[in-house]
């Protein structure tokens, strides 16, 4: 069915998202128009060109750009454009490029370009007033100016990008002023749109609204081809006169708080919607809580225990009774057999709030027979049977059979709901008759699941959803190609609206199947030298131009494209000038080219690419015609100061990056992960190379207080500063230069976490080796005064050997402060003490030769 959908709104209502959903959900193409008022933004931005006073200029980039536009992002002459159309600069900027007439102008008529298509869903500025006049629905959303900011801020925030609430809020009012109040083309509301205000909704709640309306304007209208609807579905007469008396409570002139004992009816769906409506949900724990003067109950269709009501009556709570007309004569039917002496059993869940209610009437002293079994014992040879009113017959059935074995007097009555045995009858015989069966409902209710039960009985194939959006693309794709028949029903508890978006979902998908990015395979029946005809199903014709095939193919051509023979080709226009439907081959090449690229991404394997030009930022590389951007920082080790001497290089590049979600998909190369790789096995042959002990050659590189770094073949090693001499080391810097050519040798190596320890010192002798031999104790030695300390003074023997002479040692009299003896260089003789050769101490005495 041919369906035009228009969306309008103001900045950050959440058009866009909206769009893009519903049409993922229908399969509508999404093409969001604000995207190219980004888009010129962007190029005034990128381009420096003031689009006041340069106007034309950019007009004339937009008239000679390939674009091609998508849900979320667009194609800029190959630059695949996303986030980077989302920026705060641009969101400061677009509301006042978009009140320049003539691009305005220009825009509306490369969008009026796609308006042809077959199911299209347009979001952005103008559509439902310019563009799209004559769509098929409109709709306007709004949401207040606190909420977008907040929207717009998470969004931002999300992706990464740092700002402010306060910041984004003042550009969304500043935009709201201009959009509202331009000249030419205000923002405005078209006459025949429908108004969404989703300041009040989520995201989800959001996209259920404008579905609800498509759904009851396109399922009425549709003739279906592969699903079939059960006769009975949908809400039954309970559960609708429960909902109706809640909805009339709601909208009335009522001004006490609305709650619902329990939920109205099992269905999520339902019960948001009155939840966004302000009606709340209480327990029986909470009714004490509860005024007459200023609340209103709402009792749900299943009921409430005998207790209860009690309760509500002697409270003087006001309360409105939506209790089904069926489960009132299961009370009625309880009370009086079991007033007649009989024992009651149901069949049915006792936990399930209709059977807790029934149980009351019998002051709880119910049996219950639930899954072919019977919970408690039969204690009376009178027994009343009677039976959950969403429960299969077939259970009824068993249970009678199983009493009347144990029991003479067994009273039968079915209290099963005639809606819910027409629903299980219905399903039982549809399900018989197709491939597979979708039972649309709230899975914690009790009659979607019996509609379930049943009819995986007759196909094995059953699944049960709440949602058109629980089909996944997975098993929505199996039901559409391996199903040539769909079987639908919905529980008593399921609005009719939910159904037929299911119905919707899988037929559109049928009835689209000649669609953009079908792959269809036709027979070559004429060709020359722009085009190849082919005739393909459905006695269509098609159209590829010689424009849409691959380099290798086109060097190929006589042997690849013959008349009579078979071949694919992908939709890439539903009517050319002639009627034809265009296909493409690049586009199949495409594919394949990405899935080669997944494949090397996955297992960080190079592909060579061709540098085709340099952008802001880095450069544009092709990879089998796929465009991946390679950034600045990641062309080299070192900072490229003219990118433009990469262009025309073919280079080895690793895919880093690469996000392919629905349309939108991002795909980033490096040349550095490349040479970091290379670097590496050359590192790896170095250290495999050294030997703990070898003595090697390296050169000084970076000096820091501890130690030196030094260059071993090309890799990091450290010459600590206790390693450099046997003497003392103030300053690295003393004895090491940046530059110096040095002998180490290797006295720590750890391959597994790359650290190289050298040594410069064990490559000399040690002078204290033979300290003891050189100055024996009792001698009286020359040597000069190299420091103080607190308690002494340090002398230099030789160069590495350095005596103590403690502060006691060095006068009779008494020393207090030791520069008042003894001067830095000074020469003194000292006697040795003692020497500890081990700790490499020697003790000397200046006052006992005095």
């Amino acid at each position: 069915m041919n369906i035009s959908i228009a969306i309008d709104g103001p900045a950050s209502s959440g058009k866009s998202s909206i769009a893009k959903c519903i049409a993922d959900r229908f399969n509508f193409k999404c093409i969001n128009t604000g995207l190219l008022y980004r888009l010129a933004t962007y190029i005034s931005i990128d381009e420096n060109i003031d689009f006041v006073l340069e106007e034309s200029r950019l007009i004339d980039k937009l008239k000679n750009a390939k674009i091609d536009i998508h849900s979320d992002y667009l194609i800029y002459n190959g630059l695949i454009l996303c986030n980077q159309l989302r920026t705060q600069d641009i969101d400061s900027k677009v509301s006042l490029l978009s009140t320049r007439p003539a691009v305005r102008r220009l825009i509306n008529e490369i969008l009026r370009y796609f308006k042809s298509e077959s199911g299209i869903v347009m979001d952005g500025r103008d559509i439902g007033t310019e563009v799209l006049k004559d769509a098929s629905l409109k709709f306007f959303i709004v949401a207040d100016p606190e909420i977008r900011a907040r929207r717009r801020y998470d969004q931002l925030i999300k992706i990464g990008i740092d700002t402010e609430y306060k910041k984004i809020l003042n550009e969304i009012e500043k935009r709201d002023n201009i959009d509202y109040n331009k000249e030419e083309g205000p923002l405005k509301k078209a006459n025949d749109a429908k108004v969404i205000d989703t300041s009040n909704l989520n995201f989800q709640e959001s996209v259920d609204e404008v579905s609800r309306v498509i759904v009851e304007y396109m399922v009425p209208k549709m003739k279906f081809k592969k699903v079939r609807v059960a006769e009975n579905n949908g809400f039954c007469h309970g559960v609708l006169r429960a909902v109706n008396e809640l909805d009339k409570v709601v909208k009335s002139e009522n001004k006490k708080n609305i709650s619902t004992l329990g939920e109205i009816i099992h269905n999520k769906q339902v019960i948001n919607h009155f939840s966004r409506q302000n009606v709340n949900i209480v327990k029986k724990e909470d009714l004490d809580t509860l005024k007459d003067s200023e609340d209103i109950l709402i009792v749900r269709a299943h009921g409430i225990p005998r207790d209860v009501e009690d309760v509500l009556i002697s409270n003087s709570i006001e309360y409105i009774d939506a209790t089904c007309g069926r489960v009132k004569v299961i009370h009625k039917k309880v009370r009086d057999y079991y007033e007649k002496g009989y024992d009651i059993v149901i069949v049915g869940n006792k936990n399930h709030p209709e059977i807790i209610g029934a149980n009351s009437y019998c002051d709880y002293k119910a049996k219950f027979f639930f899954e072919d079994k019977l919970d408690g014992e039969i204690s009376s040879d009178k027994v009343c049977v009677l039976s959950q009113t969403t429960e299969k017959y077939e259970n009824f059935e068993n249970a009678i059979k199983l009493v009347s074995e144990k029991c003479e007097d067994v009273v039968s009555l079915n209290t099963i709901c005639d809606a819910t045995y027409l629903r299980q009858r219905d399903a039982a015989q549809l399900a018989k008759d197709v491939d597979c069966m979708i039972i649309v409902g709230d899975k914690l209710s009790s009659n979607s699941n019996k509609l379930y039960e049943v009819s995986k009985k007759y196909c094995e194939n059953s699944i049960i959803i709440e949602r058109a959006s629980d089909l996944k693309s997975d098993i929505l794709k199996d039901i559409i190609t391996n199903c040539c028949k769909v079987g639908i029903t919905s529980g008593a508890s399921t609005p009719d609206w939910i159904m037929k978006e299911v119905i919707l979902m899988i037929e559109n998908r049928t009835e689209n199947n000649i669609k953009i990015g079908k792959l269809l395979r036709g027979k070559i029946e004429f060709i020359d030298e722009k085009n190849v005809i082919l005739s393909v199903d459905d006695n269509l014709e098609a159209v590829l131009p010689i424009t849409e095939i691959s380099s290798d193919e086109k060097n190929n051509f006589s042997e690849i494209f013959k008349v009579g023979e078979y071949i694919d080709g992908k939709i890439i226009s539903l009517s050319n000038s002639d009627g034809r439907i265009v296909l493409s081959r690049l586009e199949i090449f495409r594919e394949k080219s990405l899935e080669i690229l997944k494949n090397k991404f996955n297992n960080n394997e190079r592909i060579s690419v061709v540098v085709k030009e340099d952008v802001k930022g880095g450069v544009i590389v092709e990879f089998n015609s796929i465009k991946l951007f390679v950034p600045a920082s990641h062309l080299d080790f070192v900072h490229i100061e003219n990118l433009n001497e990469f262009v025309g290089r073919e280079l080895e590049v690793k895919v880093i990056e690469m996000k392919e979600e629905k349309n939108q998909f991002k795909i980033i190369g490096s040349r550095r992960a490349v040479l970091e790789e290379e670097k590496k096995i050359r590192e790896d042959e170095i250290w495999k190379s050294l030997v703990l002990g070898d003595v090697v050659e390296c050169e000084v590189r970076r000096i820091n207080t501890f130690g030196a770094f030094v260059d071993v073949k090309g890799i990091d090693g450290l010459l600590h500063i206790s390693e450099i001499s046997w003497g003392r080391i103030d300053k690295v810097s003393d004895v090491l230069n940046i530059g110096d050519k040095i002998k180490v040798k290797i006295i720590d190596l750890d391959i597994e976490n790359r650290k190289l320890s050298l040594s410069m010192k064990v490559l000399q002798n040690d002078p204290w080796s033979n300290v003891d031999e050189k100055y024996p104790v009792g001698a009286v030695v020359l040597g000069k005064v190299v420091r103080f300390a607190e308690f002494g003074a340090f002398v230099e023997l030789e160069p590495s050997i350095d005596g103590l002479v403690h502060i006691s040692q060095i006068s009779h009299k008494r020393v207090n402060d030791i520069a008042d003896f003894l001067q830095i260089g000074q020469e003194v003789k000292a006697k040795i003490v003692e020497i500890n050769k081990e700790n490499k101490r020697i003790e000397l005495s200046i006052k006992v030769i005095e």
